[in-house]
Formats: structure tokens, sequence, C-alpha cells
């Protein structure tokens, strides 16, 4: 049975880590769940090999080592899908220091007469006090590193109303964030199997309860990784879907080092509204800011600016207003009649029917229903 969890853990990491790195174009996301996944299934392999050499203790300065590049990989990942950068940043690289340190403490403490997997697995079993340094060490990197990815997917989303005219699952990256608590559930579990086994010599089944709770991870992460698409970011943009009376000011100071004229500005506005009035772009469901750059040649990075200053709108408000427009003159037009409420939302480029409701009361003060008997009254 654990021989079964073992080579299933190994061939469904491998598979999905070169999935990533082969099936698509490369982002530096992919990199980073790629990694994951190579991760994931060094952690199998060890198992493996110590079944093979018949050893039934504790690899942990092997196991902490992989582990340990769990949760920064998870960090990493959570940034790089928000932020579509065209590089690694250098500083990135710091993020990495827990595994480093974990690898120098484990290095320092060996043994010369260790000579082979059963004496380096006993002699390091020995070390109890730096076994549970590193374990507490590596649950504190996991709260940390877990938080920081949450901390990237709610700033995201506070970002999402200037590059996207839409919401999805995969936009939101809910999918993401029941990922990480599954992630933090899995892990604290390992850990306490780990500490209890340590502590009352758990039988030796001890590992198939690891690596199964490990290899249901796999699969969860296999599932909705694959699908997941590079997401476009507004370039430090925190504008949200809620404009108050402080939005010019704020607006105008984020982007003062931007370096976009006034009158270059104003350029950019005409070109968005007149391809907007006249291409009846905004009936594209899955509108972006990115899709509306390549029409116009207007840079991404400037749309938002443009219209957060200009119009003190963000892009899901500006793309929407034309969508709840076209709505309301079919709502009313004799030609529709017959039409249904979530027909002419989809029609006029929204994606649900909740999307569109909401909106439409936020714009209207009215639901799509009492809009429609306030015109026929009237």
């Amino acid at each position: 049975m654990e021989s079964t969890v073992y080579y299933l853990g190994v061939s469904q990491s491998l598979f999905s880590a070169i999935f990533i790195l082969f099936g698509k174009k490369l982002k530096l996301a992919d990199i980073m769940l790629a990694s994951w996944f190579f991760y994931l299934a060094a952690l199998f392999v060890m198992n493996i090999v110590k079944q093979e050499v018949g050893y039934h203790g504790d690899l942990w300065p092997v196991s902490l080592i992989l582990v340990i590049g769990f949760p920064i990989s998870l960090f990493m990942y959570s940034k790089y899908i928000t932020n579509d950068y065209k590089l690694f940043r250098r500083k990135d690289y710091l993020y990495h220091l827990p595994q480093i340190i974990v690898f120098i403490a484990v290095v320092f403490a060996y043994d010369s007469d260790i000579t082979d997997i059963v004496s380096f697995g006993d002699y390091y079993n020995s070390l109890v006090g730096l076994k549970y340094t590193i374990g507490i060490f590596f649950h504190i990197c996991l709260v940390f590193y877990t938080i920081g990815a949450f901390y990237n997917i709610l700033k995201f989303r506070r970002q999402m109303g200037n590059s996207y005219s839409f919401a999805s699952q995969t936009i939101n990256l809910s999918w993401l964030m029941f990922v990480i608590i599954a992630f933090f559930l899995v892990f604290t579990f390992i850990i306490g199997v780990s500490a209890y086994h340590t502590a009352n010599s758990l039988s030796n089944n001890v590992e198939l309860f690891r690596s199964g709770a490990l290899l249901a991870f796999v699969y969860l992460l296999s599932f909705f990784g694959l699908k997941q698409q590079q997401l476009i970011s507004a370039e430090d943009s925190t504008v949200s879907l809620n404009i108050d009376a402080e939005f010019v000011e704020s607006s105008s100071h984020r982007y003062k080092k931007s370096g976009l004229k006034e009158l270059k500005a104003e350029e950019y506005l005409t070109s968005l509204v007149n391809y907007m009035n006249q291409s009846q772009a905004w009936k594209d469901p899955e509108l972006t800011v990115a899709k509306l750059s390549e029409a116009t040649n207007v840079p991404k990075y400037y749309i938002s600016q443009v219209l957060n200053e200009n119009l003190q709108k963000n892009f899901y408000t500006f793309v929407n207003e034309y969508r709840i427009e076209c709505a309301k003159k079919m709502i009313v037009a004799p030609k529709y009649k017959d039409w249904s409420i979530v027909a002419i939302s989809f029609e006029c480029g929204f994606n649900s029917k909740a999307a569109f409701n909401n909106f439409f009361k936020k714009y209207t003060q009215m639901t799509p229903s009492e809009y429609k008997k306030s015109i026929l009254d009237a």
C-alpha cells in the first residue's frame, strides 16, 4: 500500500511539473508551480529509497530541507501569478533564506562516522533538540509564508477592477485561497502526526498517513494549478470598485511619477472612448485591459491611470457602464420584449446574472425589473 502511494505521488508530481513546463507558453509563475511539484516528487522519492533499503526511521534533515521549500513556493507562486513580471526579481531570492539556514544547520551537525542511510537517519534522530528546533522553525515559516500568500491574493483582488471587466473563480483566485487553506491544514496534520510519532513511537503506518495526506494535496494542486492562466496586474494600482471623495487626490498622488503628460492622457482617453463606441468591445464578456490595450495601442499601464484620473473610474466600472446602458435600452425596446433579463445581460457582455443585477442596481439604484416597470409606466 505504501509503495503504491509513493509511486503515485512521484508520477503525478512529475507529470504535473513536466506538463506545466512544456504544455503552454511558460511564465515565471509556472516555474514557481513546477518547482513545487519537483519538491513534492523528491519527498516521495526519498520514501521510496527508504523503503528499498529497509529503513523505517525518519530522514528528517532531508525531508525538512525539502518541505520548507513548500510554503516558499506557495508564496512565490501567489506573488508571480498576480504580477506578470518579465524577469525574476533578485530580491526575491531572499525568500529562500529559511531553506538555506536549515541546510547549513544540518551540514554543521554532520558527523564523519556516517556511512550509509541507516547511520545517517539514526545519528540525526538522536539530535532531538536540533530536530525540534528546526521543526518549530519550519512551522513559523509555514505560518509566515501562508499569511504572505493570502496577502498577495487579497492585494490582487483590490486591483482587479483596473484590469478586468468581469469576475470568475479563476480571476479572483478563490481556488488558490482554498489550496492555501488545504496546504496549511495538511502540513499541520503531517507535523502533528510526526511529533506524536516521535514522542509515542507510533506504528510504521505513520509514513502512510503522511504520504497519503501529501498525495491528496498533490492531486488537489494539480487539478486547479494546471488550469490557471497568468493574471494581469495593474502596476501598483490599488483602486477598488468603490469611489470616495478622496479618490481623485489619492489617484493623482499614486500616478504623479508615471510620466504621462496631460495632453497625451486626453489623446489616450479619446482613443479609448471612440474605440468602445465604435467597436462595442464591451460585448466581449472577457474583455481585459490587455485586450483593450492591444486594440487601441494605448499602453495597458496607462489605461488605468487615464480612466482613474480623467473619469474617476476604474476599468471595471468604465466597461460595465457601457454594458448597463446597452441593457437599459434593450429592456424597454419592443424588439426584445420576449427576451429574459438574463438573455439581455449576456447579450450586453455580462458573464453572470448576479454580476449584472449587482452592477445594475448600483448604477441605476433600481433592479432591472423595477427599471423596466418605471419606464413602461411613465
